[in-house]
């Protein structure tokens, strides 16, 4: 019987053939988001005013979004974009305090989470936030005098692209971000390394009989 040999490294180069031909065919989308449709049952919204929004995208996709208003005085208003995982209904978290604290908040799902339509893609994604910018605007009780924009994570990459792009830049007077990464391409990179890093480990084991 003829037996073909093979490198001692080929599961290992198999495996991460497996893992990076996905990301490429697909724009490398898999790196950055991770959604989820369901929503999830949070207690840290009772009794918080809570209005559903849906909008159209700046390309036509229909998102849904939230509108958190205060019990008291409003002191100003606030877009919220979060992270890269779950949906508003666990993000929301993040921003729940000022709502008591006074502030009207505007949080939405990007495309392909929770309620909103579509797949998420970076391109796809950055029109979300301009669109949600948009929309923020035109809630009722937001004095466009007293706005601010606050990105999460991955929230605060598109933040940051929405408010230089949107025709309403002008008018937000506070651009918060948190946690954000300087590039996508940045985050790729690092991933590749360490993929490739493992890979070398491997490879020098098996070359060592280790």
């Amino acid at each position: 019987m003829e037996q073909t040999n093979r490198h001692p490294c080929f599961p290992t180069l198999a495996l991460v053939v497996a893992l990076v031909l996905p990301l490429v065919l697909t724009g490398c989308a898999p790196m950055f988001f991770h959604p989820s449709r369901n929503p999830i049952e949070n207690p840290g919204l009772a009794g918080i005013s809570r209005e559903d929004v849906f909008f159209p995208s700046t390309d036509g996709v229909k998102l849904h979004g939230w509108v958190l208003r205060p019990s008291g005085p409003v002191k100003g208003a606030l877009l919220f974009l979060h992270g890269n995982a779950e949906n508003l209904s666990t993000q929301v978290n993040a921003v729940l305090w000022l709502v008591k604290e006074g502030y009207i908040v505007f949080a939405f799902d990007y495309r392909g989470y929770g309620k909103s339509e579509g797949t998420p893609d970076i391109p796809g994604v950055n029109r979300d936030g301009i669109a949600a910018l948009d929309q923020f605007f035109r809630i009722g009780g937001v004095d466009a005098g007293r706005v601010a924009v606050f990105g999460q994570s991955l929230g605060g990459a598109v933040a940051v692209y929405a408010v230089a792009n949107s025709p309403r830049k002008g008018d937000v007077k506070a651009l918060i971000v948190d946690g954000a990464f300087a590039g996508y391409r940045r985050i790729v990179r690092i991933i590749f390394l360490l993929i490739d890093s493992q890979y070398d480990k491997v490879d020098q084991t098996s070359f060592s009989g280790g």
